[in-house]
């Protein structure tokens, strides 16, 4: 018999069996095999490591053709060596972990997601990368980015990024109309951190991303749900910590949303309110998923915040000092400007609801008052 495997991953399988023949991840026997650009890993037979057993060989002269054919694998242990005339699983493969994260952790599908890092990652060179195949096990484009290097196993993936733990504000980068829970921004790294891929999405804009969130381009298949698919304008998928009140907008003037949310089996598809922002069509997700924009009508502007409605209050004598990093917004709960250091003491001229209007260096904006301490006369 003949069986082909390429770029596939084959994990997370037991067997019961006893003996040598275990046979955990996969088991031929009397077969012709090939398998390149695959992960066989992490596999067990009946307790005990059991990636890739190849029983009952083919002749010498099969074996030869077939050596060629096994190539830019990662094989895990418990695999049949080899001899000199007769190709084997650990032919022309790595033995590395390939640090696979399973669908139970990453929650973005059933399938396993390298960690960033793996040796599974852009090592399968360009001309290896098998024109027949071009695309993973999502249908997202292989390689990524075009021309590049390809990955091993069945997915192509900048690799999964463990999500920070959860803490009181979401970074420097947040939104939020009540700014309570977002504004307080985390200590400066000591190294510039790696750009989420969200950020380079050409025709969509984002914001309120963690530098873990990634984001791709999604189309036909790959989204997952055939009437969704068929009337899409445009869709991203998004997925790794997604923070709260995370917006993704569309160079679009109009349309209406759909989300798909990917962290559940069967999957769930929900409406999104849609609204209009700068000229694009935008919505507010909270969790990984793929947004898919439909046709439609413009839809309507945002709806100014609570806070930004309040009643504005003149002030006269009253100074405000940061107690952390903070955003620097064009309103109440508005756009994010910039960004003011910690340990600043700023005059404030105005105040409307829970945020104060500052002078920094000239340049007017609003921060949080749930990080500052004020002196003087600072309003209610």
């Amino acid at each position: 018999s003949v069986v082909t495997l390429r770029h596939v991953t084959i994990s997370g399988n037991t067997s019961s069996l006893t003996g040598t023949h275990q046979g955990g991840g996969l088991y031929a026997t009397q077969t012709v095999v090939t398998l390149q650009n695959s992960i066989v890993f992490g596999n067990t037979g009946d307790g005990s490591a059991s990636n890739c057993i190849f029983s009952g060989l083919p002749t010498a002269s099969q074996s030869a053709a077939l050596t060629p054919r096994l190539a830019h694998n990662i094989i895990g242990p418990g695999s049949t060596g080899g001899t000199t005339n007769q190709a084997h699983c650990t032919a022309n493969a790595d033995p590395s972990d390939p640090q696979l994260v399973a669908p139970s952790v990453h929650r973005q599908g059933n399938f396993f997601i390298p960690r960033a890092g793996s040796p599974a990652i852009d090592t399968i060179p360009n001309a290896s990368c098998l024109s027949s195949v071009t695309t993973d096990q999502r249908g997202q484009p292989r390689p990524q980015p075009p021309g590049g290097s390809c990955d091993k196993g069945a997915i192509e993936h900048p690799g999964y990024v463990p999500p920070p733990p959860p803490s009181n504000d979401g970074g420097a980068s947040g939104s939020s109309a009540s700014g309570s829970s977002k504004e307080r921004a985390v200590s400066l790294p000591t190294a510039m951190p790696r750009a989420s891929t969200c950020l380079t999405l050409e025709g969509v804009w984002t914001d309120g991303i963690a530098q873990s969130t990634e984001c791709q381009r999604v189309s036909g298949v790959a989204i997952g749900n055939e009437e969704i698919a068929a009337s899409a304008v445009d869709a991203v998928d998004v997925w790794g910590w997604v923070l709260p009140n995370t917006q993704i907008c569309f160079f679009a003037s109009g349309g209406s949303f759909k989300f798909i949310d990917t962290g559940v089996i069967p999957r769930v598809v929900y409406d999104l309110l849609a609204y209009s922002q700068n000229g694009m069509s935008c919505a507010t997700i909270d969790r990984a998923g793929i947004l898919a924009l439909l046709p439609g009508a413009a839809p309507p502007p945002l709806a100014a915040s609570s806070a930004a409605a309040e009643q504005t209050q003149a002030l006269s004598n009253c100074m405000v000092r940061t107690t952390a990093l903070l955003n620097f917004r064009d309103g109440p709960g508005g756009e994010v400007i910039g960004a003011l250091p910690y340990d600043v003491t700023l005059t404030a001229m105005e105040k409307s609801g829970g945020w104060f209007k500052v002078d920094y260096h000239g340049e007017q904006g609003w921060i949080s008052a749930d990080y500052v301490v004020p002196k003087g006369s600072c309003g209610g």
